[in-house]
């Protein structure tokens, strides 16, 4: 595997990351290179030696997303970790760069298991549930559907999150990723905008409401009844800083941590009920709180 630095990084403190990580989590031979960059720039010369039609898929998705990602190209995993302006703490708290590290692998490692394939099985499996369930919002037919398509994907994100999540805490990783979601959370924030006047609020409005706070629940669900303090300041943040206005959304999905603490797993029984959950809030909300008719 190749560990490649790209930037204005420190490279021995990088590779002591490297180092330390391969000791708590095996790297399989399938991950062929790890790219740690600061710029947006350097992808270019990270994927040169792909054919030029991936390479140009990857780096649009990558200039479009600026994140942390990883990639599959044949029977090989590339993964990149991106250091943008707003993640200066990974260049200095190695645990939270272990954790971001620990983050994208899993991802991989779960893709590779099936993961993904069975996520989305299981939503197209009821899909037609879920979409009647929004169509008692009167919105026309195409509307209707591609409001389904856009809260399974969120919701199909959230899902990989805590499981990826799950696997870090069972492996005894917890406390990096939680370190990670620390730095990236505790920091001064102004509550998102959308979330100030709800009595006033549009479609749009609420929509993005709500995927904001399923984002949420992803940082938030793994963490409630985790053994350490710093997991009750996160969460504790979290709702003073970023949701002190989004009661009526948090209310409408209050049974999914329930559903968490109690159900959580692999199955498509799980999975079947999150996403009824997610659906039936999010119908209730957009028919309930919206300015719009």
């Amino acid at each position: 595997m190749e560990f490649l630095i790209k930037g204005n990084l420190n490279k021995t403190y990088f590779k002591k990351v490297e180092a330390n990580l391969k000791q708590l989590l095996p790297i399989p031979d399938y991950i062929e290179k790890i790219f740690i960059i600061d710029q947006v720039k350097h992808a270019a010369s990270l994927f040169r030696d792909f054919p030029k039609n991936t390479r140009k898929k990857f780096l649009s998705t990558f200039e479009q997303e600026q994140a942390s990602m990883a990639f599959t190209y044949k029977d090989i995993e590339v993964v990149i970790i991106f250091i943008s302006k707003q993640d200066k703490y990974l260049k200095s708290n190695i645990n939270a760069c272990m954790g971001i590290l620990a983050h994208e692998l899993t991802h991989v490692f779960q893709k590779r298991e099936g993961m993904n394939e069975h996520l989305s099985d299981c939503f197209n499996h009821f899909f037609d549930e879920y979409y009647k369930i929004l169509q008692k919002l009167k919105y026309p037919p195409a509307e209707t559907e591609k409001l389904a398509v856009t809260i399974g994907e969120t919701a199909t994100f959230v899902l990989k999150d805590l499981y990826m999540a799950s696997e870090l805490i069972n492996r005894g990783l917890g406390d990096y990723l939680l370190e990670a979601y620390y730095c990236q959370f505790v920091k001064p924030v102004k509550a998102p905008k959308f979330y100030k006047s709800f009595d006033k609020a549009t479609k749009e409005e609420i929509l993005n409401a709500i995927l904001f706070e399923l984002a949420l629940l992803s940082v938030v669900l793994p963490f409630q009844s985790y053994p350490n303090p710093k997991a009750k300041k996160l969460i504790n943040y979290i709702q003073n800083k970023y949701e002190p206005h989004a009661q009526e959304i948090v209310k409408e999905f209050y049974g999914i941590d329930r559903l968490y603490d109690t159900e959580f797993s692999w199955s498509w029984e799980f999975q079947h009920k999150y996403f009824q959950k997610i659906f039936a809030g999010a119908a209730y909300l957009l028919k309930n709180k919206t300015n719009e008719s």
